[in-house]
């Protein structure tokens, strides 16, 4: 990765200081008795806007086995520290829906030992009848019982969208923070999965870090490029479109972890705004009808509240400018009395205090409506003259 191309995978800014560097090196070959050695330079560098801790340097493909050297990225965390497995599967267990069939995925499962645990840990509970099991890796595995494995690069988008199936459960352990573009994936994933599904996500807690964690568990080691701490991860966790459900710190063993609990949900912020907004349009229609009503009937009738509400009730309805210009409409306002608006003059309140006509009040507000009834009091003004026609709709959203 050049250090131009950087970009921070929580904030997204490209700006960043530079705070250490990290040594590693690996054997290429032996030739004639001398070893042949190649050693890189990896700088720790600080995002100048979120403090979130990435390692930069040549993460090419070419690099890729010499960083990896145990069968490059085939051997996973739960290989190495079977404790976790058990961990993972208390933490999330009452997360995990029971019904007649659940389709679970191990993103970065290499061999599939997290799975096989899992899968024999539910069938033990008679948590579901049948298990569809799916497995993604950088290397592909023969099928293994009901686990079906996949070849997967998580730091190609175009490689997620083409080959991670729809499931349940999910879970993304001690992957993150190998990854170029951590954020990318989970939007990647969150995105293209169509279906709502639940994420295990766990990654080294490198606040945590002590004299007893670092030197066990070599956590500052080029293999990870993303350097998390809780609040960044579920910051980018929620960027990516999930929802946070559960997250802790969890010190057992000899890694420092950040366990979190996140689901995809179907409840978009974008249709619930579009609900609102063709709710609030049909009670302006219902208030055009009312207005026309009155209109038509020869029964002269008042607005208070000339703003807004009153100009998306005449594009409802243009035929009320007409009214308003002829007398059947009067527009009433505190502030805007005297002037002239629509061809027609603004009325202060007081002026209509002894008239016997109805006033609707046009404004939603509850501030505002609760400023007019105050207002007309003042002046004489009966409530048994004012009409408040956004009280009597039914308040629910239509679908």
């Amino acid at each position: 990765m050049r250090p131009q191309e950087l970009r921070c995978a929580i904030c997204g800014h490209t700006k960043f200081v530079c705070i250490d560097s990290v040594s590693f090196g690996n054997w290429l070959a032996i030739k004639k008795n001398r070893p042949v050695r190649k050693d890189f330079v990896f700088r720790l560098k600080r995002c100048a806007f979120c403090g979130h801790i990435v390692s930069s340097g040549d993460y090419s493909a070419k690099n890729i086995p010499l960083l990896y050297p145990q069968s490059g990225l085939a051997i996973s965390a739960i290989k190495t520290r079977p404790y976790i497995a058990q961990s993972v599967i208390d933490y999330v267990y009452p997360y995990l829906k029971t019904s007649d069939t659940i389709h679970i995925a191990d993103l970065g499962g290499a061999d599939g030992t997290f799975l096989k645990t899992l899968i024999s840990y539910l069938h033990a509970r008679k948590r579901a009848a049948r298990i569809i099991a799916d497995n993604y890796d950088l290397r592909v595995q023969r099928k293994k019982g009901v686990i079906n494995f996949y070849r997967c690069n998580f730091n190609v988008s175009t490689d997620v969208r083409k080959t991670i199936r729809s499931f349940d459960f999910g879970f993304c352990i001690h992957v993150l923070e190998h990854l170029t573009d951590p954020r990318v994936f989970l939007a990647t994933l969150s995105s293209n999965l169509q279906k709502n599904f639940r994420l295990y996500i766990e990654v080294p807690a490198n606040e945590l870090l002590s004299e007893r964690f670092g030197l066990n568990a070599e956590l500052i080691h080029p293999q990870h490029i993303n350097m998390f701490t809780k609040p960044h991860l579920e910051f980018m966790v929620a960027a990516a479109g999930l929802t946070v459900i559960k997250s802790r710190y969890e010190a057992n063993g000899d890694i420092p972890r950040i366990q979190i609990v996140a689901e995809k949900r179907s409840d978009d912020p974008g249709k619930t705004i579009k609900r609102f907004i063709r709710y609030k349009h049909s009670l302006f229609e219902g208030v055009a009808i009312l207005l026309m009503r009155a209109c038509r009937a020869r029964k002269k009738i008042a607005v208070w509240g000339v703003g807004q509400n009153l100009f998306d009730i005449i594009k409802i309805n243009p035929a009320i400018v007409r009214s308003i210009r002829s007398g059947d409409l009067v527009l009433v306002d505190l502030n805007l009395s005297g002037k002239i608006v629509c061809g027609a003059p603004v009325i202060h309140p007081k002026d209509i205090a002894t008239s016997g006509f109805k006033i609707v009040v046009l404004p939603h507000e509850e501030q505002t409506v609760k400023s007019i009834r105050s207002s007309a009091g003042q002046f004489g003004i009966t409530q048994e003259r004012m009409v408040y026609p956004y009280k009597k709709r039914n308040t629910r959203f239509p679908a």
